[in-house]
């Protein structure tokens, strides 16, 4: 089954940013990065753009132009250490969901670190019973075993986020989604289908256990891994002298830390053409029900 911004980006619902709210979603982004970078500093923790972003960064020097978020890797142990200190330093900015944080068990499998006053709803989460802000996601960098114990590895956790997805889809249907008429409409029916059965396993009991596949202490003769794509992993072990130490790499005119072999993550999440530009038909976006900028709505020069 495709992923929702896939099948989003074939058969578009919602709406796309116009161009002036594009510029204000980015000039956002890159200011709540630069907060993210400034406490990330003074702790001595590291992050790393990642996804997209790392393209974006490496075959543009900012955006990819029909890109409109933020990805960053961190390792696993330091995630909620990187959560604690933006909310140390910005008490009242910005808060946090994902990893089931909150009473609604938020289902991200990583933490989205959101901007406070704001509010951004994509048509897939159009039923969640909460309001996530423009926001930048991080991912974790997992510890993981080496051999067929890392492929079991890897299977558990992308069946733990998908079950934790379809339940709480179920539960907090995309109405307007299942509604549609077409292949919109369709996918969003076989998912509820799924969804029906994942939601009679407690979404406590799944969100215990993909946060122990997270957190989990270092395996020995390991390796790490980020999850690639909502759970699937790299054919390859990725060795840690691939993210560390960091590099600095331009991204729209400021510089952020990007892996040392950023090729080689590119490669591994893009194929070997990467810098090549996509065609229009594969250019994924997001779909928005509704976009609320509050107080940073301004008209970016």
């Amino acid at each position: 089954m495709k992923a929702s911004k896939t099948i989003l980006a074939e058969n578009p619902i919602g709406q796309s940013l116009s161009n002036d709210e594009m510029n204000i979603q980015k000039a956002v982004l890159v200011s709540m990065l630069k907060d993210l970078r400034e406490a990330c500093a003074k702790r001595n923790i590291s992050f790393y753009l990642f996804f997209g972003t790392l393209l974006g960064s490496i075959r543009h020097s900012g955006f990819i132009p029909w890109d409109d978020d933020i990805d960053v890797a961190i390792d696993a142990e330091d995630l909620l250490k990187v959560k604690a200190a933006v909310e140390e330093d910005y008490p009242d900015k910005y808060f946090f969901t994902g990893l089931g944080l909150d009473s609604f068990e938020d289902p991200f499998a990583g933490l989205k670190m959101n901007l406070a006053g704001t509010s951004i709803v994509e048509a897939s989460a159009e039923g969640y019973p909460f309001v996530r802000g423009i926001n930048i996601d991080l991912f974790p960098i997992r510890n993981v075993p080496k051999g067929i114990r890392r492929k079991m590895n890897g299977i558990k956790y992308k069946t733990l986020c998908h079950l934790l997805a379809f339940s709480y889809e179920y539960k907090y249907p995309p109405e307007r989604l299942l509604t549609f008429d077409g292949a919109i409409g369709r996918y969003y029916k076989k998912r509820r289908v799924i969804g029906f059965f994942a939601h009679l396993i407690p979404r406590r009991y799944l969100m215990h256990r993909l946060r122990k596949t997270i957190f989990h202490k270092p395996y020995k003769n390991g390796g790490i891994a980020v999850e690639m794509q909502f759970g699937t992993m790299s054919k390859n072990l990725i060795r840690q002298n691939v993210f560390c130490p960091a590099k600095m790499s331009s991204f729209e005119n400021e510089m952020f830390p990007i892996p040392s072999d950023s090729e080689l993550c590119l490669r591994e999440c893009y194929g070997d053409r990467y810098m090549e530009l996509p065609s229009p038909d594969k250019r994924e976006t997001h779909s928005f029900i509704s976009v609320d900028f509050g107080q940073y709505q301004f008209r970016v020069k």
